[in-house]
């Protein structure tokens, strides 16, 4: 239609009909078949968008001598026999070389050097170390230059994944240490409380045991002096006719207690 734009028409032609609007999201089969008849439907443009075709599943033809078709040597096979590729190109070679196509210069003679170093490679012993010595250097610059880096990069790898994950391990005990950092501190704080206790303790021990000390001193010098001043005043007051009447009367008494006391 006239004024329909290229990516209205692609948009259109990926609009599922009306008869198919109601496919369920679920019913794969179904709409397997829709997308397959949308993609490679009579729209679809197969000389300039062919499909996808996979290298691996594509058949390869048959080399010989590494590089050259087999199908070169079948299609000389019924004119020159089996030599024939080999006669064609040697010679070929050789006609450029006559008639001046290929100019015989110092480069020429590595040619020469690469036959005979191929030729070298074919003799039995040759071929039997080569076969057995190129695997073993090949499996070690594998081994250095590719599989040893890629180990190195996943070790590396599952190091930091290891470091990361111990992170958050230690991330996720943090609310645990906070709460046995706030029980030390309050453990702290009980012992630092309980030693000011003890020694406010000792201390008002000590001077209660100081006033105790003291009082029982006091008490202790208040009696020696209240004996000594008794006694002085008591001393004091005795004449030496109290002393003389205080003897008569105890001589009297003993006299009294002589005459009763029986024998």
């Amino acid at each position: 239609p006239v004024g329909t734009t290229r990516r209205q028409m692609i948009e259109k032609s990926f609009e599922a009909p009306e008869d198919e609007k109601d496919i369920a999201p679920f019913d794969l089969k179904k709409q397997w078949a829709w997308a397959n008849k949308v993609l490679f439907g009579p729209q679809r443009d197969m000389k300039n968008y062919p499909s996808y075709v996979d290298p691996g599943t594509v058949p390869r033809p048959e080399i010989v001598h590494k590089f050259v078709p087999r199908s070169l040597f079948d299609a000389m096979v019924p004119y020159s026999g089996v030599t024939g590729f080999y006669v064609l190109s040697v010679g070929g070679v050789f006609a450029l070389v006559g008639k001046g196509v290929i100019v015989s210069t110092y480069a020429l003679s590595y040619f020469f050097y690469f036959g005979i170093a191929w030729a070298f490679t074919k003799l039995p012993p040759v071929r039997r170390f080569l076969d057995n010595r190129v695997p073993q250097l090949t499996n070690r610059l594998n081994e250095m230059y590719y599989v040893g880096p890629i180990q190195q990069k996943k070790d590396h790898i599952s190091a930091c994944i290891a470091a990361a994950q111990q992170t958050k391990d230690m991330i996720q005990q943090l609310p645990k240490l906070y709460d046995v950092q706030i029980e030390n501190v309050d453990l702290q704080l009980e012992n630092n409380y309980r030693d000011r206790l003890k020694q406010a303790f000792t201390e008002v021990k000590s001077r209660l045991d100081c006033q105790v000390a003291l009082a029982a001193t006091k008490a202790e010098l208040e009696k020696d002096y209240m004996i000594d001043w008794i006694t002085n005043q008591v001393v004091q007051n005795i004449t030496p006719d109290l002393e003389k009447k205080n003897i008569q009367s105890c001589l009297a008494q003993l006299q009294t207690l002589s005459k009763s006391a029986k024998i």
